[in-house]
């Protein structure tokens, strides 16, 4: 029997998305929004059947930004496939991922373990593919899988051996790929290690914690949240962008007259203007500060039986940054002009240091930062990237004057 001729992906894509078009930033009711349309489906293999050689899901869809499969529609995706004598196959390369989304999502599987559920998804399919570079956690490598009892084989006697003699001639044997030993027992561990429950709930909430994040800045994106990326919803923030486009502009534009950026002072200070303005700058110190903690790197570490570490382990480095708090005023009258300087003032941030933290943590342990630290005692600031004052542009301290000798615009109008 000859394969027969795939039918065009533009041709019934927009069916196979359950419920994908239909309010994609904020719709939350249907958690499950990789299933695949068993309506379409059903009406498509009555219809064109001829034209269909095998059904395909991917776990987890990434066309919504990694969301999930439920088990229930891909068990009625394979009833249906079979009744009409078409294989189903995975894109399994986020089957751990969604095997989790089904264990919390599905009531019926809460109890079960990821392996036994990842077991049910995969005795529903002919076939898959899969990238082991990803729920393989390996750094190459890629595999294409055949059930020996399963409807492609039946339909396709021819395929397997073909398949083989082409791998030999292309990669090697199938024992190994082409791929190196090494690169076999990388294989071999990620696959023991992706199917770890606490392993998958701390790099799924991870994701969740970045997309809750856009969110508080009103970031649309694709909700639910899904299990690897973030989709952005671009014709909402496009909306967005065009809401906040005149302030943006007006503000850059009008950073100058406000004395809300530092560096270079005197070139924003003289934005519009005909005349150029003095742009005379001293500085005060007030104080040293700290910023808040933050994270610079996270790692997750695998057990070690050598120190029976039990569980895996998140490793994270903390930083804090340590700044001197400076008034700094600059003289906005025109340059030349006689008397006393007169302008504005504002807080400007120098950069004395940044301490460091290593600190270890259980995958269900919140990562707080460090507590108690040295730097405790020292007051907290939010710095903004436009308050600090780079090194090439510091001013000496012989150069400093107190603030009193430049008089702010509305002192000048009241005297």
């Amino acid at each position: 029997m000859s394969m027969p001729q795939v039918m065009e992906a533009n041709m019934r894509q927009s069916c196979f998305l359950k419920d994908f078009s239909k309010g994609m930033a904020g719709n939350e009711d249907f958690p499950f929004r990789g299933n695949i349309d068993l309506e379409c489906l059903e009406s498509l293999l009555e219809n064109e059947r001829h034209r269909v050689p095998l059904v395909y899901i991917t776990v987890t869809n990434n066309t919504g930004g990694g969301q999930p499969v439920s088990l229930e529609n891909i068990q009625k995706a394979r009833n249906i496939a079979h009744k009409y004598g078409v294989p189903i196959f995975f894109d399994a390369c986020r089957f751990a991922e969604n095997a989790w989304f089904i264990k919390q999502l599905e009531k019926q599987y809460k109890d079960f373990s990821i392996a036994s559920i990842v077991k049910e998804m995969f005795e529903c399919v002919d076939g898959f593919t899969i990238s082991f570079k990803k729920d393989g956690l390996a750094n190459m490598g890629g595999s294409l899988l055949i059930k020996d009892d399963g409807f492609f084989n039946k339909a396709y006697p021819d395929a397997k051996d073909r398949l083989t003699n082409f791998q030999i001639l292309a990669e090697g044997h199938p024992t190994y790929g082409g791929l190196a030993g090494r690169d076999l027992k990388a294989l071999a561990e990620g696959l023991k290690t992706i199917t770890r429950q606490d392993y998958l709930e701390y790099r799924i909430k991870q994701v969740e914690r970045f997309g809750l994040k856009l969110l508080n800045y009103d970031i649309p994106i694709m909700r639910p949240i899904g299990g690897h990326a973030i989709y952005i919803d671009m014709d909402q923030f496009k909306q967005l962008l065009e809401k906040y486009q005149d302030e943006v502009g007006g503000g850059v534009q009008g950073a100058g007259s406000g004395g809300v950026r530092l560096v270079p002072e005197a070139q924003l200070l003289a934005a519009g203007r005909e005349e150029a303005t003095c742009g005379y700058t001293s500085k005060k110190l007030l104080r040293t500060v700290v910023d808040k903690w933050h994270k610079t790197e996270e790692e997750v570490v695998p057990p070690d039986e050598k120190t029976s570490t039990k569980g895996v382990s998140i490793k994270t480095i903390w930083a804090r940054d340590i700044y001197k708090e400076w008034e700094v005023s600059v003289c906005s009258l025109p340059q030349g002009h006689s008397g006393d300087h007169h302008g504005t003032t504002t807080k400007g941030y120098t950069l004395e240091d940044t301490v460091t933290e290593e600190l270890s943590y259980s995958a269900k342990q919140k990562t707080t930062p460090p507590k108690p630290h040295f730097t405790d005692e020292l007051p907290v600031v939010d710095v903004a990237p436009h308050q600090i004052i780079p090194s090439d542009q510091d001013t000496p301290d012989d150069e400093a004057i107190t603030p009193d000798e430049i008089i702010p615009p509305y002192q000048a109008e009241e005297d």
